[in-house]
């Protein structure tokens, strides 16, 4: 039986009660008001808010207000990208262009304007050109030599073709300006024309040299809404075409729907950088959001009544073995390795996941391993929190007893049939936090099973493949690979309250056991 009296919302109050009550300020519980909205605003089921406690209602609530907190839009990164597609590398919002750069940024993001809508791109100063209105015009971007040259190398139709089928919005006219001043060098003009869909297999991509020459130059091509890589890949292989930022998938080779990806640091860097899956990887987002509910709960529920109610010594005190009491004694000394703050040290986890990293993520997943891998029976059962009351004229106490015991009393209530019960120590309110707290440990469904966390981590990983052939991804200093699936890489932590992508293979992750077996 749970200790908190459940509120039956449908028996309790009608709408017109509830109604009323909240028509008067102060006059109605927060437990009242949490059950109205844990059902109203955030949609839980009538009958499953009812099972809830007290403790529980509120919890969830808090949890539920947290994450509608975390949701907000990442201002960090809204204002990262617009940056980058603004043509002096930095936003002026007098600017009509850079305000319709915000408004392509905002859409994909799926986020309101806070503007009116532009409903076409401008043509002020900032801007360079005015937008193709008709495919028919795109080849009239380019200069009249290239595409003499494309003639002659009887490329011309398949390069219409290639026009023909490029995304909206200023990519191609962005293509076209930088394909212009590669041209302005006759050899180099030439090298682009006979390196145009010279390759028929995807795979040849891995020949590629980013390091210097024309590769590289025409690696660095980043029309809106595209990473590099997409419009080599696409000018390079015959049947891969690029895709720009409006649908999920960046390359279509012949029918299959690949992602691409840079690793390749601005700064130059060795080490590859993590892959941000933008809307996909937040803490929100349908991918992550039961993780993210269940790791905030532990952080909730767990982790900090442990240091709050200063529970170690009580926790000691539950059994009068010696032998359980240096195992509880190990365990403790496992659960206080598990990180109670983000790096920096700065946030409780439990008031926000919005940054942990590879570190803590892994110092995580080690130590409910371990404590998993030591709970005999003996512990176990001192962590069950059964009881009995007894109130006599002189006497008015609670006592630990065995579940078992709890059992034989439903079973043969009523009946004649005698029973025997082993009473265990009185409950004090110090010991009952202890015990309570530490059967919530052991029932917590990550100690109960920690591949549940490496699991969930996987989920989420392979979730952002689904229905894509694989990953084109570019590692330091410029090399393609290419990957069905995403079993390069794993779930790797969380930054700017989203979960990110890193590749496996790094040595600073080959002792990383959660990084190892998703």
């Amino acid at each position: 039986m749970k200790k908190d009296i459940l509120i039956d919302l449908d028996e309790k109050f009608s709408k017109s009660t509830i109604n009323e009550s909240v028509a008067v300020p102060g006059q109605v519980p927060d437990e009242v008001i949490a059950r109205i909205d844990l059902v109203e605003k955030f949609s839980y089921g009538q009958y499953e808010v009812d099972q809830m406690t007290t403790t529980e209602v509120l919890q969830e609530y808090n949890t539920q207000l947290t994450s509608q907190i975390n949701s907000l839009p990442d201002l960090d990164a809204i204002l990262q990208e617009w940056s980058w597609r603004c043509d002096k590398g930095f936003p002026d919002y007098n600017s009509t262009n850079d305000r319709f750069k915000l408004q392509e940024v905002l859409d994909e993001m799926g986020i309101d304007l806070p503007f009116k809508r532009i409903t076409e791109a401008p043509g002020d100063a900032t801007a360079s050109k005015k937008p193709i209105s008709k495919k028919l015009d795109a080849i009239n971007l380019f200069s009249n030599s290239f595409i003499k040259k494309l003639e002659e190398a009887d490329k011309i139709n398949q390069f219409k073709e290639y026009l023909n089928l490029f995304p909206g919005g200023d990519a191609l006219e962005k293509v076209s300006d930088a394909i212009n001043k590669i041209c302005q060098n006759p050899s180099n003009e030439s090298e682009l024309v006979k390196i145009f869909k010279s390759k028929k297999n995807l795979k040849s991509i891995l020949s590629i040299d980013l390091s210097s020459g024309i590769y590289a130059r025409m690696y660095n091509i980043r029309p809106s809404g595209t990473g590099p890589g997409e419009i080599l890949i696409s000018w390079y292989v015959d049947g891969a075409m690029f895709q720009g930022g409006s649908v999920s998938y960046d390359i279509d080779y012949n029918g299959q729907h690949w992602e691409v990806k840079s690793l390749i640091p601005s700064d130059g860097s060795k080490t590859p950088e993590p892959i941000d899956p933008a809307n996909y990887g937040k803490l929100t987002s349908a991918a992550g959001v039961r993780l993210t509910k269940d790791l905030q709960m532990f952080f909730d529920a767990i982790i900090e009544p442990y240091y709050e109610n200063k529970l170690r010594d009580s926790i000691m005190t539950l059994s009068d073995s010696d032998t359980v009491s240096n195992k509880l004694m190990e365990i403790l000394d496992i659960f206080e390795r598990i990180p109670r703050t983000s790096a920096g040290g700065k946030t409780l986890l439990a008031n926000s996941l919005g940054e942990m990293t590879e570190s803590l993520f892994n110092r995580f997943y080690d130590s409910i391993s371990q404590i998993h891998s030591k709970l005999p029976k003996s512990v176990k059962d001192t962590a069950k929190s059964s009881r009995i009351a007894v109130k006599t004229d002189t006497t008015d106490a609670q006592y630990w007893i065995n579940p078992e015991d709890v059992n034989d009393i439903a079973k043969n209530a009523g009946t004649d049939k005698e029973i025997s019960i082993k009473v265990g120590s009185e409950i004090t309110d110090e010991n009952k936090d202890a015990k309570i707290w530490l059967a919530k440990l052991m029932n917590n469904k990550f100690i109960k099973d920690p591949k549940y966390f490496v699991d969930s981590l996987r989920s989420i990983r392979d979730g952002f493949s689904e229905g894509k052939q694989g990953m084109i991804y570019l590692t330091p200093p410029g090399n393609f690979n290419i990957t069905n699936g995403m079993t390069d890489f794993f779930t790797s932590h969380i930054t700017r309250a989203a979960y990110r992508f890193s590749l496996k293979n790094q040595n600073r992750y080959a002792n990383y056991k959660y990084a190892q077996e998703q």
